[in-house]
Parts: C-alpha cells; sequence; structure tokens
C-alpha cells in the first residue's frame, strides 16, 4: 500500500459516517499537508482504495454538498452502491437511446457489457419499459 492510501484511510476513517463527510477539496487540502498530490490522483487512489478490504468503506455522496465519508453502517455502503448502481443503468441507458436515435449501434462488447449490465433488469417489468427498445 502506498503512502497516499495509507493518508487517505487516516483522514477519510476519521469522518465516520454521512454527517462527518469531507469535501473533495478538504480531503485534497488535508491530503497536501502530508504529501504533495493533484486532485485526480487523489481520486484514483480512493478507487483503488474502494477495490480492497481495507479501503471498500470509503463512500461518497452529491447530496448536501457533498463529499467523502466511511461508511458507519451496512446501510450507508448499500445506499451508496445502489446510488452508483442506478447512475450506472442510466448512464447506459442514455448511451441506448442516443445510439438508436443516431442510427448508431453498438458494437459486439458493447452489447454484450449492455445485456450483462440488464440482464436482472430484462426480466423484470419495471420504469424503464422493454429494455429492448432502447438497442
Amino acid at each position: 500500500m502506498s503512502t497516499i492510501h495509507k493518508y487517505l484511510l487516516t483522514i477519510l476513517k476519521k469522518h465516520e459516517g454521512l454527517e462527518q463527510r469531507i469535501s473533495s477539496k478538504d480531503l485534497q487540502y488535508r491530503l497536501n499537508i502530508l504529501q504533495k498530490t493533484s486532485n485526480r490522483n487523489m481520486r484514483v487512489a480512493i478507487e483503488q482504495l474502494r477495490a480492497t478490504p481495507e479501503g471498500c468503506r470509503i463512500v461518497s455522496t452529491t447530496k448536501g454538498g457533498g463529499g467523502y465519508f466511511w461508511a458507519s453502517s451496512n446501510k450507508e455502503l448499500i445506499d451508496h452502491l445502489q446510488s452508483d448502481e442506478n447512475r450506472c443503468r442510466n448512464t447506459w441507458i442514455r448511451i441506448a437511446k442516443q445510439k438508436k436515435a443516431s442510427g448508431l449501434s453498438f458494437d459486439k462488447a458493447e452489447q454484450k457489457e449492455f445485456d450483462f449490465g440488464f440482464s436482472k433488469l430484462l426480466n423484470k417489468k419495471d420504469s424503464f419499459d422493454n429494455h429492448y427498445d432502447y438497442y
């Protein structure tokens, strides 16, 4: 684990729970006191940490000014993950609609990703109508 990862974990573990969130700007300021880094490098390090057992509870929100925090409960973690899933689903639907409207189609790799991402939803009736209409 790199130094920046260790510093991020130390800082974020002190911001446990939604109410203790820290803005991206403030997080970078505190991180720069310990180790000079760019906002981009900080965000990359956060994404790397989220994929590890040590950092999997790092979450963020855009609500109330936004910010990063350490999920203090499984509910906070699940809420964050569901928000990311919804954002991903909505992005895929927008892409599918835009490609259809412009006469473009998914290449085989994109089609496989699209089908994988919607495999659960394609068999359900939900607010997105029939997903096959989008591509």
